[in-house]
């Protein structure tokens, strides 16, 4: 799934919306209803990946989670704002997943104003998730 540039308040774990899908062999995902989702079709083990960049704010931290069905973090990361650049973070898991769970990227920012976050130079916003095994 890729995501056009999207606003993020500040000190608010806000789940990431996707507008488009790049390609998606098991009907995963919708653009348009719970377009924060991806919908696991098929039980099993899965790595989830996802990609985002930060626009250029020196200030604070920036948080990543992949978060399935809203309760349970398969990955948490977080880091100090770049000087002088986009802040780019990249967080992946291997996760076993039944039929009807669901992966949401959750970020957080605390630079103290809104912030955006895709559309920027080096990195798309993204969020993939492969099925690996049954």
């Amino acid at each position: 799934m890729r995501r056009k540039p999207q606003t993020i308040p500040a000190k608010r774990y806000t789940a990431v919306a996707f507008d488009a899908t790049a390609w998606d062999t098991h009907g995963m995902h919708d653009d348009v209803v719970d377009n924060t989702r991806m919908t696991c079709v098929t039980a099993g083990l899965y790595i989830i990946t996802a990609s985002l960049e930060w626009a250029s704010n020196p200030i604070g931290w920036r948080t990543a989670l992949l978060r399935v069905n809203n309760a349970t973090n398969a990955a948490y990361d977080q880091c100090l704002a770049v000087n002088g650049a986009e802040t780019i973070l990249s967080i992946t898991a291997q996760h076993l997943l039944r039929q009807g769970d669901f992966v949401e990227l959750i970020v957080r920012q605390n630079s103290g104003s809104p912030l955006d976050l895709g559309g920027g130079p080096h990195v798309e916003t993204s969020l993939s998730v492969t099925w690996v095994a049954a």
